[in-house]
């Protein structure tokens, strides 16, 4: 009896001394798990056995450069998107005060032609000016185009909310036979022009795949401003979309541009039962300027 008590005390401490010593351990493959999902925090305690030491100290120097490296990416493509934001509204400008105003000009012209041209029965000269007048309002057509997808224009005429606003009214009365619902809450003045047309990329994109892919019946948009980030959520009712799917979806540009400026995008989608986009920004302190 006294040998199986000695037994046991002495198995009980090596299962205590195991389970200890063990620790570090677990606390590396923790650390290790968040790393692989995208939290450069995660660091592990330099004590314990020292034989550990080193590695635990290696991680952490792994984890630091790696937090390091995925910061400067992110001012990188950061830096990036506000300069390729401010080339497309240049050119949308240049676009729109230069070649917008030569084409409305060659229209009057065109009907002035075909006035006198009617007058005095030119039906050749008539039929010219129809076939010229098709192209160039064609041609009007295409910088209109051209112009919504260098740069929003309404954000710079209405401000984020009543932009989204017109966007989602013009929806509504494109496909009436979906119930649109939208929600804006906060104060979306004074936010950098990134920022700006990020969130109404990302809606114009949401909205546009709910209409092409979802086959929905209720679109509901919401987009909030909090002390410390930029919330937006589409949610539809349609069909859905397997995980797999996911990435060409048409959504690969959008999440670039939510990570440029260190967010993060999440979707929540099963097959059938509908699709809800969440986009979360952080606001910055050069954000809040």
């Amino acid at each position: 009896l006294l040998g199986l008590f000695f037994l046991t005390v002495i198995s009980t401490l090596i299962y205590m001394a195991l389970l200890h010593g063990l620790r570090p351990l677990q606390q590396l493959a923790d650390a290790l798990g968040r790393l692989e999902k995208g939290d450069f925090h995660a660091r592990v305690d330099t004590g314990g056995a020292k034989e550990l030491k080193p590695i635990q100290i290696r991680f952490n120097h792994m984890a630091d450069v790696l937090d390091t490296t995925m910061a400067e990416n992110h001012a990188l493509a950061g830096n990036m998107l506000t300069l390729q934001e401010s080339e497309r509204r240049d050119l949308a400008r240049e676009l729109h005060d230069e070649l917008a105003p030569c084409l409305f000009g060659i229209r009057v012209d065109l009907a002035e032609i075909e006035r006198i041209a009617i007058e005095n029965k030119l039906p050749d000269v008539e039929e010219k000016v129809s076939s010229v007048k098709l192209i160039t309002s064609h041609i009007q057509s295409l910088v209109r185009k051209m112009l919504s997808r260098l740069r929003p224009m309404t954000l710079d005429d209405l401000g984020l909310a009543e932009a989204l606003r017109d966007m989602l009214h013009n929806w509504r009365d494109r496909q009436p036979e979906i119930d649109w619902e939208w929600d804006f809450i906060g104060d979306f003045t004074g936010l950098p022009d990134t920022l700006q047309v990020t969130v109404y990329r990302v809606v114009q994109e949401c909205t546009t795949n709910c209409v092409r892919h979802a086959e929905a019946s209720h679109v509901r948009v919401e987009v909030k401003r909090e002390k410390q980030h930029i919330k937006v959520t589409v949610t539809d009712d349609g069909k859905g979309l397997d995980t797999s799917a996911v990435k060409g979806f048409g959504l690969i540009g959008m999440r670039e541009r939510v990570s440029a400026l260190g967010g993060k995008i999440a979707f929540d989608t099963a097959e059938g039962q509908g699709l809800q986009v969440r986009v979360m920004i952080p606001l910055k302190s050069e954000n809040k300027k």
